[in-house]
């Protein structure tokens, strides 16, 4: 296999949740040359992603096919040995794309409807199956695989954008999950009760247009406090090497920091934790089938503090 192509849309986690199956395209087949499809929206991650030779980002429009239909006609001149459509469940539109595109041998996971003839080397659906979404991924292309080995996990390398005098817990107040966010009350109740115990200075985070929703949850924190918004991702990327430890609602932001390496609790509000948690021994995942706001509250803190004894 020379010539690979994998495309995988959606966020920012969406795409580190494929790099696995990069880095084994990579392995077992030594020098080929993978072309990585992704949306708009996962395209910042790609300057920092390693094992990607070539990148093309889909365009938005709500002609999702029209989309398509265009970057087949600007790769019409690729010979693709081997596509892989690497979303976790069928998708007419992807299977349509992989069979366009021409690919000697297409890989994508089917079940019985008639776009799946589309794809002559089937990985059969189970709905019933739970496996971590990196693990779907890797199943594509070896299905005997059973977790992601070490090796083949996403990791990023960012230098730090800032410097803090002490110790730091990072917080954001943005996610458009409303049910992953904890309310500013409980989120300022399970700081300060941390802080009796421990020392650190708390970061919020947030989008430059919810600046006022971070200054309401600094009023109520008893340490010391700074809000950062970042404008653009490389200044939230290079937020999150600068902390030390995160405390965060489900979301792109926790595949980033365990790729990063960095100690999280990631509270899940109706996400289901064995299919999106992210790949980090050092994350500390809690659950609620609606609402992270449903959590016991004893459980939130006693994961806080556990984190805490990290710094």
């Amino acid at each position: 296999m020379k010539n690979i192509g994998i495309i995988r849309r959606n966020g920012l986690g969406d795409v580190l949740c494929v790099m696995p199956l990069v880095h084994l395209c990579k392995e077992r087949f030594p020098g080929c040359h993978v072309t990585l499809f992704v949306d708009r929206r996962g395209a910042p991650l790609l300057p920092y992603l390693e094992g990607i030779d070539e990148a093309v980002v889909l365009s938005s429009s709500s002609n999702k096919y029209g989309v398509l239909l265009k970057t087949v006609w600007s790769q019409r001149n690729k010979k693709f040995d081997l596509l892989i459509s690497a979303k976790s469940s069928p998708m007419k539109l992807l299977n349509f794309f992989l069979y366009a595109l021409k690919g000697k041998e297409r890989i994508a996971y089917v079940d019985g409807k008639w776009h799946s003839r589309l794809i002559n080397q089937p990985r059969q659906y189970d709905p019933r199956e739970e496996k971590h979404q990196m693990v779907k991924s890797l199943c594509l292309l070896d299905p005997s695989c059973r977790e992601v080995p070490r090796h083949l996990q996403p990791r990023l390398k960012v230098t730090p954008a800032f410097r803090f005098d002490q110790r730091t817990v990072l917080v954001s107040v943005t996610n458009n999950r409303l049910g992953s966010t904890l309310d500013a009350d409980k989120t300022q109740r399970h700081l300060n009760r941390a802080a009796e115990k421990a020392s650190f200075k708390v970061i919020i985070n947030c989008e430059p247009t919810d600046v006022a929703r971070a200054e309401v949850l600094a009023t109520g924190l008893t340490m010391p406090t700074e809000v950062i918004p970042t404008p653009s991702f490389p200044d939230f990327l290079g937020l999150i090497a600068s902390v030390d430890v995160c405390f965060i609602g489900d979301g792109g932001i926790m595949h980033l920091a365990a790729a990063l390496g960095k100690p999280q609790v990631v509270l899940f509000g109706g996400t289901k934790i064995w299919e999106w948690a992210p790949l980090s021994e050092e994350a500390i995942c809690l659950g609620d089938p609606h609402n992270v706001n449903f959590i016991p509250e004893e459980n939130i803190q006693q994961a806080l503090n556990s984190l805490l004894e990290k710094l």
